[in-house]
């Protein structure tokens, strides 16, 4: 599974290069404020619901743990996306 945020989906977009990802990728999963951040933005683009119409870009809903919980009290938001990943695929942090 790719999870990704922002940044990527949001560059390759804005360059009209969806279909590098495409050709990388079978399927990206987002959290949903993800999601929502792209859309605010692109809610027009052609590329962008493509993607979604053809389920390239899959939406999931985080599941909030109590280490999440926790970290929301100091954290933005967005950059909890970041910390979601690294603790489902149990990564270290250098």
């Amino acid at each position: 599974m790719i999870v990704s945020n922002t940044t990527p989906i949001s560059n390759f977009l804005h360059l009209g290069k969806m279909e590098i990802l495409k050709t990388i990728f079978k399927e990206l999963h987002v959290p949903m404020a993800v999601h929502f951040e792209i859309d605010a933005y692109f809610s027009g683009d052609y590329q962008w619901q493509k993607c979604l119409d053809e389920d390239f870009i899959i939406r999931a809903e985080v599941q909030t743990s109590p280490k999440i919980k926790e970290l929301m009290i100091h954290l933005h938001t967005f950059k909890l996306c970041r910390v979601f990943v690294i603790l489902i695929l149990d990564w270290s942090i250098c």
